[in-house]
């Protein structure tokens, strides 16, 4: 979880205290920066950088926001398709980790109802 202008946290839970509580650990680690493993020509877009000079919202944090994860992707099925080769996050990885994400935004909006993962498989 990341908040404008602070470290990200993270969590991590610890063994259950009951059968409805955890306790969870938080810590603030230091995000690394591995801007330099990009192409020189995208490295000015997953920099920290507001839009415009009249603009106060941060737009992008170190690594293009999301805690660095969508340049990543991004880099990585352009390159497979320069490369002409099979991406290394294929179609069914990624629609397995949409359908998780989109299943755990669905359970918090039910409370106390089951939500079934779908997993997709070839």
């Amino acid at each position: 979880m990341a908040v404008e202008n602070e470290p990200p946290l993270l969590f991590r839970n610890e063994d259950a205290v009951s059968k409805m509580r955890r306790k969870a650990a938080i810590e603030r680690p230091t995000p690394t920066d591995h801007t330099y493993l990009f192409p020189a020509s995208i490295r000015r877009c997953i920099t920290r950088f507001v839009y415009g000079k009249d603009e106060k919202h941060l737009s992008f944090e170190q690594s293009g926001g999301h805690d660095g994860l969508h340049p990543h992707l991004v880099d990585e099925f352009v390159r497979s398709i320069i490369e002409e080769r099979a991406p290394k996050i294929e179609a069914i990885t990624a629609a397995n980790w949409t359908a998780a994400e989109i299943s755990a935004h669905e359970s918090a909006m039910r409370v106390d109802q089951e939500v079934i993962v779908p997993i997709f498989q070839r």
